[in-house]
């Protein structure tokens, strides 16, 4: 089959009806992607826009009303095939790749799908240049360590000429919101009571602030706020984490890993007084919906921490000479061992006194 050559950039809008954005991304690149999918809606506004993701992940952009049409792939050949040549019959105009191209090998995966595809205009990053296949490429030197709605918004220049407007968001239907409701009501034990969510979790054990660590700092603001309940929140792997720290701490804390549907877990987020996690997919939306948030970071790349939240939210990091890095687990943990117990016990106290003080004086 052969490559077409690429379109002038200023005739990319013209004849735009039908788009596809693939994203295999986990729960918080699609997170952040809603701002590149809200743009998309605005400049092509009588546009098809459709989106292609990971079935583990995707279910979290399911109500998202920036997306006409949704598609869930497993990522594995035999799956990937059989989306592709069911999109093929859409007769995209064009295709667009929000995610780097990790290696050669995921770059010829990419292009292979993106011939099923057959869109007539592909868009994606060159990363290291390995877009090398895209008719539109966005320059990438160093993977994964810009920010990423940025990234996103070299894309939308590209395919546009119009600046991104990069602010998250995330639209929480009533009937998500009943169901969180319900499901609160039956796990917790003090109804009436503010309510601060843990996620000690992460993807990777590499971005995770030791369990220990974690189990203290609740314990601790157990003792300071009696009038708190504490709700862990992750997967059903994880659930050892919240067992540790329900046992350090007591009746005050419920679990909730493994119990919250991806697609409800927004819902449950809005109704916390106050998030406190690690840097991961729950940071993102609890950021987008608004709920004060409490971020450690240990080996992220800061510009990943500077995007635009709809509350100014608060992060934790400390400088190491190997941070930051890509690592999936590290025997040092040098970046982690820098965020003591009571700079965290401090920070999230301060912010706990003034959600409570807010929440009491709405309330009069």
């Amino acid at each position: 089959m052969r490559h077409k050559k690429a379109p002038k950039t200023n005739n990319v809008m013209k004849g735009t009806e039908r788009i596809i954005v693939v994203d295999f991304g986990g729960v918080g690149d699609l997170v952040l992607a809603i701002p590149f999918l809200r743009g998309l809606k605005k400049i092509f506004p009588s546009s098809e826009v459709s989106v292609l993701c990971a079935e583990r992940a995707g279910m979290i952009l399911k109500e998202q009303p920036y997306i006409d049409r949704f598609f869930l792939a497993p990522i594995t050949r035999f799956g990937l095939l059989k989306v592709g040549l069911q999109l093929r019959k859409k007769r995209f105009d064009m295709a667009i790749n929000l995610m780097p191209e990790t290696s050669y090998f995921s770059a010829i995966k990419m292009y292979l799908l993106f011939l099923l595809i057959h869109a007539r205009q592909w868009v994606g990053r060159n990363t290291k240049g390995r877009g090398f296949f895209y008719h539109i490429k966005v320059p990438e030197i160093t993977m994964q360590m810009e920010n990423e709605v940025a990234l996103y918004g070299k894309i939308f220049k590209a395919i546009s000429d119009k600046d991104l407007d990069e602010q998250l968001e995330f639209f929480i239907s009533q009937g998500n919101r009943e169901s969180a409701e319900e499901l609160l009501t039956k796990e917790r034990n003090f109804q009436k009571d503010p309510l601060v969510l843990i996620n000690p979790g992460s993807d990777w054990p590499a971005k995770r602030w030791p369990i220990e660590r974690y189990a203290e700092v609740v314990q601790r603001l157990n003792n300071l706020f009696p009038q708190v309940e504490f709700g862990i929140i992750g997967s059903q792997d994880e659930r050892e984490l919240a067992q540790f720290i329900k046992k350090n701490v007591g009746d005050r804390v419920f679990i909730l890993s493994g119990k919250t549907p991806l697609e409800l877990l927004p819902a449950v987020l809005e109704k916390a007084s106050l998030v406190l996690t690690n840097d991961s997919g729950p940071a993102h939306i609890a950021r987008a919906i608004g709920t004060p948030t409490l971020v450690l970071a240990g080996p992220s790349a800061p510009a990943f921490l500077m995007i635009k939240g709809k509350n100014k939210g608060v992060v934790l990091q400390h400088s190491v000479s190997c941070s930051p890095c890509l690592k999936v687990s590290c025997d040092t943990m040098d970046c982690w061992k820098l965020i003591s117990i009571d700079e965290v016990l401090k920070v999230t106290s301060e912010m706990l006194k003034n959600v409570i003080y807010m929440e009491n004086r709405q309330g009069c």
